[in-house]
Order: C-alpha cells, then structure tokens, then sequence
C-alpha cells in the first residue's frame, strides 16, 4: 500500500496544500486576488486619470473588467472596460461640474469569475450655490430686496438664474433673472396683498448646471381680519353690531359683509355622514350695511325663526377676496306661553289671558307681541263662542275673554296666542264653556243621578273616508264623574278611558253630555227608568263634528249586568245582526244565529251574508269559532266561521241575553240576541202582526222602510211597505210564503229578491238582504191593538238607527206626546252642516187602529207598542230611520 504525506506552503496572502504519495502528487489551485493601483484623490470635471489592477492567481489571464458607479448620474466612464493584468485604464469624468460634489466608485472585477473584486473612490469636485438672506425679509406690497447667490466650483463661471415661487399665483418677481456669481438681483413684492403672511421662495439656479440651487424666503406681510365679537347670541329678529378690523391693507378696502351656514348631511341608507358649509342667502338673516371700512360696525338683523345648522357671519376683504373671518351667530327661538293654560268659564263670565313671549328681538328687543284666536275643533268660531278683546297683545299684556250667552254645542275651545314675529310659535289654552252650575252642556244639568252604574254603548255611522263603528263601556257614578271604561274606536282596539278628562251632565228632560279623554263629546237622551230611579237605556250621538266633515256615529247605549261578565253567562244559542261596510267601504251584513259552550267554544253557527250584492247564503259551520269573556268592563272576543269566512269581533255583554258586537278592523256593528233555552221555532213563530224596519244603499242614496207584516202562523204574511228611496216615496203589500227552520232562519218567497229572517222570539229577529242594495233590519212584534193617539202618552227618547250613508242627520233627543195628537220635544243634530243643538220641535202625530200612522207632517209611523214607534220621513232625499221609545 501506497504512503501519503502532507505539506503546506504560505505565501502572503494566499496558500497552497500539496499531496504526496508513492503514486505522485497535486497542487490545489490557489484563490484569485484583485490588487488596485494607485487612484487620484479628486478628478476635475472633463479631466481623466489613469487607473490598473492586477489579478494574481489567474492562470487563464482574462485580466480586469471595469464598472463606474455614484449617486448621482453622470458619473463618467472608463476606457476601455477590459484590461490585461496590470494594463491600465483611463477613467473620464463628465464634462459639467455636478450640483454639488460627486463620489464615484471605480470597480475592477476580475474577468475569470466575474465576483471577485476590488473598488476605490474619488470626488469630481461640484457646483455648489449659496444664496445667503436677502438684504430685507418682511416686505410689504411692492417693496424689494436685493438677493445675491455665490457660486463654487463653476469652472465655466455662468452665474445662476433666478426664480420666486410662493402657494398662490401672485409671488412678486426679480430682475435681472440671470447674475454672476456675487452679483445681486433685485427681488420685488407682489402688488396686491395677500390673505394673510405669504412666505415667497427666491431660488438661484446654476447656468452650468440646473440641478445645482441655494434659497432663501422673504416674508410679505398679507391682510389679516379680526372681527368682533367673536361669537353673537341673538333673539330672533333682533339685532347684533358686529365691526370687522383690516390689518395690513394699504388700499384700505374695508369688507363685504355675508352668511353662511355649515350642515351634517347624512345618507340614509348607508349612514354616513359629512359636513356641507354654503352661502345663506334666505332665512339666515342680513346686515344694514354689506359694505363697512375696517373698524366700523355694521347691524345683523336675525331671522325670525333659527335656521337649521351652524350659522356664521363672514367679512371679506374687499381688496383680496381671499382674506375672510368668520365669527359664529346663535338664534334663539322664540316660545310662548299662556296662563292659565286651561279654564272652565262659566256663560258670560270673563277670564283674564296673559301670553309671555320669549326671545322675540323685533322693535328693538321689546318684541311684536301675539295675536288671539278662537277656534272650535281648528275652526274659528267667534262670536258666537264668545270674543277676546284686545285681538293681540305684547308680551305680559293680559287680554280678557268673555264666555258667550250660551254653553255652545260643543263646548270645548281654543284659545290661541300666536307671535306675530314668528305665526309658525304659538301656545293655546283649552277653554270649557259652562252653565252658571258648571256644567259643560248646553242641555242642562242636576240629573246626573239618572246615569249611575256601567253602560255599554254601539255607535255606527261615517267618516269621509267609509264606515265606522265604535263600541265600549263607561261607569258612571251618579254625580257627572266617569270612573272606568274603556273604548273600541276603528281598528285602535280597546283604549282605557281617562276618567281624569271625563264626565258627564244630564239635564231635566233626560238629555245630557257625555266627554270621553277630553275631546271626545257625546249627547244623549236617557229612558228606561227604572224602579231606583236609573236610566237603563237611551240614544247616543257623537256630538263634536263643528264642520260637518269629521266622524258621525250614532246608536244606543244599555245598563250592564256585571254579572254576566263570565264565559258562563254567555252561554246557549243566540242570534245575531251585523251592518257596516267591507274592507273596500262597501256596504255589507250579516245575519245567523251561533251556539255557545258557555266556556270558549261557538259549537255550530248559521250565517248569511250579503258582501256589496255578494250573496252568501245559510252557511253552517260546526263548530262555528271561539270566544273569550270578560274583562270587568264586560269586553270580550268573538270569533265566528262561515264556511271559508271568518268574522272577527269584539263584544261587550248588556246582559247574558244581550250583547252588542263591532268588528275588530271598526267597520261594521251590531247586536246578539239570546234564544230562550228551549226555544224550537216553527211556522207558528211568525203569527200575527209584527213590525218591520230596515235600511239600505243604492248608488242614489240611502233607502228606508218602515213596514207592517201580517202573519198567519202556516206559512203566509202579508207585509205593508212604506219606503223612502232616496227620496222617492212608495207604499204596497206584497204577500209572501214562507219557511220557518227549527234554528229560526226564516225563507221567504215572493216579491223580488226577499230578505231572509233570523227569529231569536216570536215574530222578531234580525234580516239581511239578498239583493245589490244589501238591506239590514229588525222585525219586532206589534203589541195588540187597536191602537189611536191615546196609545201614545209620557216621555220618549228618540235617535236615528243604522243610518247608512254619510249624508245622513243623526239625532237623538225626547219628545212628549199628549196622547191626543199632538207632540212637543227636543233634539240634538249631526249632519253635514255642523251642529244643531236644543233643536226644540212641535208636531202633530197621527194612530190608526192598525199601529199605522203620522209622526209630523210629511211622516210614517208604525207603532209597535204603547212604548215603542218607529218613524221614516216620506220626501227627504237623506232619509233616516227614528225611533222612538221609553
């Protein structure tokens, strides 16, 4: 086996191994090395130097590749850029100075490996330009300053040129705009002052070389403006010096005067917000002068209301539009208040009214003042509700309102203080007008006891836009206060009452007033009394329309049982009448009768329907909906099916024989009348005379018919008609046959389309049309006769029934018949023309034997009882029917 041995060798700066053996030896190749020559310190700009590198160790001899680098190019070039070993190169800087001295890197890289090299630096000596501060550096308009800038290293000696710069356009300028080096030029200042200081920038560039500058700054002192004060609180329409100060204008321009307002404009849908300032021409206020020399104040008049935003008083600079101050305005608004802020006044009493305006700058600060107006629900309504003297008023100044002669017939005024600087400002007392005792009824009072107890009521008629009905409860106590209750109204649901805003008044004839929350007014007229001395019945009109254009209702009110408030009461089978309108305002009703569980369940229903002409007839349903009941006003819910119709009610229960209904969305009401248990209806159960009255609407107006029926218990009747069509009058007998179901649905045949009969007695019941006109009505049996004007004697109340179009009066009142002819009374009015109240009548009154009769000229009256009638009015083109009753 061959022997190896090792040896190494040293030489400066790199080595070499040698391996040794029996078979012979290598030598490791050793590492290049790159060696500069001696490099200048400094190479003048156009001048060249000669430079080497040697590489040792390169056994291919590609000798010495050459690269120039610096900051800033150019940077000179090198020739040629390969050299053998130690050959040299020559290096040429670049013929212009630089801006400023110039380092640059010579590089020799050896060629064999491209990586392994050597650098050096020297300077090629630059330009520089040095521009000291000018002889002057606040300058005002059109002054000047003389500016030199001193050159180096500018072999060519070219000198500089020169420029100005400044952030707006107007810099000032100098001339001459080309000097030697040393040599000053002369800087002037802009003509026209600036908005504010203006720094200008005098920059000396070299001719040589652009690159290489030097600056210096001046100042020119601009416009400046101060305005006070600063910030202006002001009343509306009052008025607020405000003086601008100019400084450093030397035209003495003053400013012009002007608003603006600053606002936070947001996107709805992506809620982002910002902010908008802009010239306030209208609703911000003015100046007495727009135009003011610095120091002399102008006059803000403020508007009469606040503008919405920030608003800002601005004063520019009539000499350099660009020079503005802003100094902030607040506007207080003005608000007014009335004392006393309400009153009850008696009929010609008088009230002092006192309106204390604030922030109202007009006439100086002193204020303009209100005017007072009188209004009944929004309309003006003096003198006939009394006046108010002075019609306007200053401030603290108080003004007197006298009551009028009588307690109007809607009581309930407003009395309105108004600024005259501001008509959108004004405060209002709520005024009650009452009699001497202090009721607020022009019917009188000190019956009061009459009305005690709980009473539900059912009201039906119209607003512009359809039908409407309302229905609910109220307590009263004996005195004029209401201390519970509650109220269905349209499609609002149950709303309590607010007995702290309700009462109630009755006057000796048995009429009165009844005021639900304050605003809501009522009359009515009370019957029924009882052994306590208590109403249990009576006609009910709302009473507070003025105009003629607002909500009409009219319809009854009862005594309630508290006793049957409990599902267990409402129990057994029922009958049921429904009239009003659809959700299109089309006149619609329902007739059929339901079967309770006296729980929560309606077990079977039978119901017709007329929807509009839409006839829906003797529809069964088992079971027949659901029920709730009661709350301690006696409201419930009832809901009744049809077939594929629900019917959705609320009720508040009379008695368990007797509830009134409305429907939940307020366009239809009506009533439930319990079946006696036990109660199977035959062809006997229309037997004998029964009187007949029912409402209807055709395009042309409302129709009425008041009709007397004669049935003889087998299956025939004859019934007498006595109609009003929109004010054309007809009278006949028609026969019919008819079919009497054991649940008291009755059939009839002949005539034209006839209605069908819903009985809950003998001879009574509840009817719905079959035809276009959709008639709804009640038939009640005739006592027995014969009957003449003796059978009507005492004291009856009156009121309009079902009425089925907005053109209608509705009334309610009483009337005494003498029983020999001749009648006196006294209503209360509804109708398209406003209110009528204590409309006092005096009539003549007519009974055959038959029941058939006159109530009033132009009349047909059909008596039911000697406690009941029921009377249309033969030529009235807005015909109603009315009854009469005890």
């Amino acid at each position: 086996m061959k022997s190896l041995k090792w040896f190494a060798v040293s030489l400066p700066g790199f080595a070499a191994i040698v391996l040794s053996g029996c078979g012979g030896s290598s030598v490791m190749q050793q590492p290049l090395l790159v060696t500069m020559g001696v490099t200048p310190a400094a190479v003048q700009p156009g001048a060249t130097a000669q430079i080497s590198a040697t590489v040792s160790n390169d056994s291919s001899n590609k000798g010495v590749n050459w690269t120039v680098t610096c900051p800033t190019a150019p940077c000179g070039s090198v020739a040629p850029t390969n050299t053998a070993n130690g050959a040299p190169a020559t290096y040429s800087a670049p013929a212009i100075p630089p801006a400023g001295d110039l380092t640059v890197t010579i590089t020799a890289t050896a060629a064999a490996d491209g990586t392994t090299a050597v650098s050096a630096n020297f300077k090629v000596p630059g330009i520089t330009v040095n521009v000291p501060p000018p002889s002057a550096t606040m300058l005002q308009v059109n002054a000047t300053a003389q500016v030199t800038a001193n050159v180096t290293g500018d072999s060519a000696a070219k000198g500089v040129t020169w420029t100005v710069s400044c952030a707006t356009a107007a810099c000032g300028s100098v001339s001459p705009t080309t000097t030697a080096s040393g040599v000053a030029t002369t800087y002037t200042a802009p003509s026209t002052p600036p908005a504010g200081n203006l720094t200008v920038t005098i920059t000396a560039a070299s001719v040589t070389n652009s690159a290489a500058t030097g600056s210096t700054t001046v100042t020119i002192t601009g416009i400046t403006i101060s305005i006070a004060p600063l910030s202006s609180t002001v009343k509306s329409a009052g008025t607020e010096p405000i003086a601008a100060t100019v400084s450093d204008d030397p035209s003495s321009g003053g400013v012009t005067w002007s608003l603006q307002i600053t606002r936070t404009i947001c996107n709805p849908f992506t809620h982002v917000c910002h902010t908008v300032t802009f010239a306030c021409t209208v609703g911000c206020g003015g100046f007495s002068a727009t135009t003011t020399a610095s120091g002399v104040a102008t006059t803000y008049t403020a508007p009469v209301r606040p503008p919405i935003g920030a608003l800002a008083a601005v004063a520019t600079s009539v000499t350099n539009a660009a020079a503005k101050a802003t100094a902030r305005i607040s506007i207080l608004g003005i608000s007014i208040s009335v004392a006393p802020s309400s009153a009850s006044i008696a009929v010609n009493a008088t009230q002092p009214l006192t309106a204390t305006v604030t922030n109202d700058g007009a006439n100086g600060g002193a204020g303009a003042g209100v005017t007072w107006t009188l209004t009944q629900k929004g309309v003006a309504c003096s003198p006939g509700c009394g006046t108010i003297s002075p019609t306007s008023s200053a401030s603290g100044v108080a003004v007197t309102f006298t009551a009028p002669a009588n307690v109007p017939a809607y009581p309930l005024l407003m009395i309105t203080a108004t600024s005259v600087t501001d008509t959108t400002k004004s405060a209002s007392v709520a005024i009650t007008i009452t009699t001497t005792s202090g009721a607020a009824c022009g019917a009188g009072s000190g019956s009061e006891s009459l009305l005690k107890g709980q009473y539900t009521f059912r009201l039906q008629g119209f607003l512009p836009g359809g039908f409407v009905a309302n229905v609910g409860s109220f307590t009263a106590d004996g005195t004029g206060k209401i201390t519970g209750g509650e109220l269905d109204v349209a499609s609002s649901g149950a709303q309590p009452i607010d007995t702290t805003k309700s009462s109630y008044w009755v006057g000796p004839d048995h009429r009165g007033c009844l005021t639900v929350g304050g605003n809501t007014y009522y009359r009515f007229a009370l019957g029924g009394i009882n052994s306590s001395n208590i109403a249990t019945a009576g006609h009910i009109i709302e009473f507070d329309d003025t105009v003629g254009t607002g909500l009409r209702v009219a319809g009854t009110l009862k005594l309630q049982d508290a006793t049957s408030f409990a599902a267990s009461k409402f129990k057994g089978n029922y009958v049921i009448g429904l009239a009003g309108g659809d959700a299109n305002g089309n006149r619609s009703a329902v007739a059929g009768t339901f079967t309770s569980d006296g729980s929560s369940a309606i077990t079977a229903s039978n119901l017709d329907f007329d929807a509009a002409g839409t006839i829906t007839s003797n529809i069964a349903s088992a079971p027949g909906g659901s029920f709730t009941c009661c709350d301690a006003d006696g409201r419930g819910t009832l809901q009744l099916t049809g077939g594929s119709v629900t019917i959705s009610l609320v009720l508040y229960m009379v008695n368990s024989s007797d509830i009134f209904f409305e429907s939940t969305d307020g366009i239809f009401s009506g009533e439930a009348i319990g079946v006696p248990t036990g109660t199977t209806f035959t062809q006997a159960s229309l037997n004998g005379a029964a009187v007949i009255r029912k409402t209807a609407q055709l395009s042309t107006g409302p129709i009425v018919d008041v009709a007397l029926a004669s049935s003889n218990g087998t299956g025939g009747t004859d019934i007498t008609d006595n109609t009003n069509n929109a004010g054309t009058f007809s009278s006949g007998t028609t026969h019919f046959t008819y079919t009497v179901a054991s649940n008291g649905r009755v059939t009839l045949m002949g005539g034209t389309k006839p209605p069908v009969l819903y009985l809950y007695g003998q001879n009574a019941g509840f009817l719905v049309g079959t035809d276009t006109n959709v008639e709804f009505g009640i038939i009640e049996s005739q006592a027995t006769g014969p009957f003449n004007a003796a059978s009507l004697s005492g004291a009856y109340t009156l009121g309009t029934e079902n009425p089925s179009a907005i053109t209608l009066s509705l009334e309610s009142g009483v009337a005494t018949p003498d029983g020999a002819g001749n009648v006196a009374g006294t209503s209360d009015q509804s109708s398209s023309a406003g209110l009528a109240q204590n409309q006092s009548f005096a009539l003549s009154y007519s009974v055959l034997p038959n029941g058939t009769g006159t109530f009033g000229t132009g009349t047909t009256a059909i008596l039911i009882s000697g406690s009941k009638l029921v009377f249309i009015n033969n030529t009235s083109a807005t015909p109603t029917i009315i009854v009469v009753e005890k």
